[in-house]
């Protein structure tokens, strides 16, 4: 079942050279994206020291400790909702890649879009962190909120196989796996 993930050689080759410049381009997209979990980290750290009460490392908003806890449960909430909101939409698309599959520059457009909706998902959860660290000055919740954007980022990788899927499953006429 992993290997089934593993792109395969054969599926470059099968693919025409637009489709895999847009690929390119969106894996460059994709590997810039990744940084910006840095940028969030600088502002909090900058947070940290120029904006949160150095002495109790509170955040912007004085919390109790029975809101910081209820602070938690629902920014662990917030976080956990998008994954099904981002599995749907991903699944929509990869429907939407296979019905569009006889075109190319509708296959290279929906794949754009995909992958950019798809790392809008994870800037979401990573301001979703930043929000909540200024408000309670918990880095923990910054961290937390990382970890789901990492994890959204990885689903949201422009692979070949996705396209090489779309266009099997047009040419077979069967709906593509999510």
């Amino acid at each position: 079942m992993a290997r089934d993930n593993i792109e395969k050689p054969e599926s470059r080759a099968a693919l025409p050279e637009p489709l895999q410049e847009e690929l390119q381009h969106l894996r460059l997209l994709w590997s810039l994206a990744l940084l910006s979990p840095i940028i969030y980290l600088a502002i909090a750290k900058y947070a940290q020291g120029n904006w949160l009460d150095p002495k109790t490392g509170a955040g912007l908003v004085s919390l109790s400790a029975l809101s910081l806890r209820n602070l938690w449960v629902g920014a662990c909430a917030a976080l956990a909702l998008l994954q099904p909101i981002h599995w749907a939409y991903r699944r929509r698309m990869d429907r939407a890649l296979a019905r569009e599959a006889a075109s190319e520059e509708r296959l290279k457009a929906l794949l754009s879009r995909r992958t950019m909706v798809l790392l809008i998902f994870s800037e979401v959860a990573m301001l979703a962190g930043l929000g909540f660290y200024l408000a309670a000055g918990d880095m923990r919740l910054m961290l937390l909120a990382g970890c789901f954007a990492f994890v959204y980022y990885a689903q949201s990788f422009p692979a070949e196989r996705i396209l090489a899927r779309a266009i099997a499953s047009h040419s077979s006429g069967r709906e593509p796996r999510a």
